[in-house]
């Protein structure tokens, strides 16, 4: 469960905001309604592996999984003309 609250407000009710953080509730910082900050629970026992982490996106469908596997690297694509950085080079003399 996500809620927003506003910088002043969260001022005025800090302890009223950390016992929701407490609870499990995460509480999105605005300022003038734009998102500028995240308040979590701690969890202990340190960082979540990159697995856990991308467990957690899944489960709460932030993310999907891609359809078919990225290309690691990917092919190189020859153009016509100079090359870029000799085009750069020149501008800079």
């Amino acid at each position: 469960m996500e809620r927003a609250v506003g910088i002043r407000k969260l001022r005025d009710e800090m302890t009223r905001h950390l016992g929701r953080v407490r609870r499990g509730v995460r509480i999105v910082i605005t300022d003038r309604g734009q998102p500028v900050a995240i308040l979590l629970p701690y969890v202990r026992g340190g960082r979540p592996t990159r697995a856990e982490r991308l467990g957690l996106l899944l489960s709460g469908g932030h993310v999907a999984p891609a359809e078919k596997q990225f290309l690691r690297e990917p092919s190189l694509v020859r153009g016509r003309g100079p090359l870029l950085s000799d085009l750069i080079g020149e501008t800079r003399r």
